[in-house]
């Protein structure tokens, strides 16, 4: 996991790299880059942005996964961008708890000649790093 940790660290450090150049103002665009950042730096990984994921019949859609060779979730990253203000994260670390605790297989892959899940069961791996990530307003401290 230590691979997968540093990795991330890597891409976010590129991402912000970025953030610094203008070339990121959305939520969207940021989290293209990092995912982009994350291909790079994971490439035995499959990183997949804004999966749906049925929990226990709630569906949640974190901003990106990292998925292992083992079908499991290693990575679950939740993202805010908002520049000019404080980030509100409670939603976020709500959905990131849920994460954690989750331990049912769902359905995350889709069959690309259908559009339909294709049938495949995945976990959030037990030892998941669940990621809260955020631009903000410079002074912002999450309590």
């Amino acid at each position: 996991m230590s691979l997968v940790r540093e990795a991330l660290s890597r891409a976010w450090a590129a991402t912000v790299i970025q953030y610094h150049g203008g070339a990121i103002n959305s939520e969207r665009t940021l989290q293209a880059v990092l995912f982009g950042e994350l291909r790079r730096a994971l490439p035995e990984f499959r990183i997949l942005c804004e999966p749906t994921i049925t929990l226990s019949a709630q569906t949640v859609v974190p901003d990106i996964v990292v998925v292992g060779g083992r079908r499991s979730v290693v990575v679950a990253l939740e993202l805010k961008f908002v520049p000019h203000q404080y980030p509100v994260f409670e939603t976020d670390i709500g959905k990131l708890r849920q994460y954690g605790v989750f331990a049912d297989p769902f359905p995350l892959t889709i069959d690309p000649a259908t559009g339909r899940f294709d049938g495949s069961s995945y976990t959030f791996d037990p030892e998941c790093l669940l990621v809260f990530a955020a631009v903000g307003q410079h002074d912002a401290k999450a309590t």
